[in-house]
């Protein structure tokens, strides 16, 4: 069975973007990096790599996971753009 998310892939950011406050994303960011201020990190369901790109630009070394292939791709596309290497 495909993934929903996998459907709306590419608009996923644009359909959500009201639900998700900027401000929230940085205080979970803040909370991530205060119990965990450097290393290694997993990132269950990464979706497009809300969290998952602004710790690898602050030097995190980072596994994403989502069920959603779609998703992924789109986290790596965005990645690309900003010059992260995915491996």
């Amino acid at each position: 069975m495909k993934n929903p998310n996998d459907v709306a892939a590419s608009l996923y950011d644009k359909l959500y973007q009201h639900y998700i406050d900027e401000s929230i994303t940085k205080q979970e960011l803040a909370l991530i990096t205060s119990h965990i201020p450097s290393g290694r990190v997993l990132d269950v369901a990464c979706g497009t790599g809300r969290h998952l790109i602004p710790l690898a630009e602050k030097g995190y070394r980072l596994t994403g996971v989502d069920l959603s292939r779609g998703l992924l791709a789109q986290c790596r596309l965005k990645m690309k753009e900003k010059r992260i290497r995915a491996i």
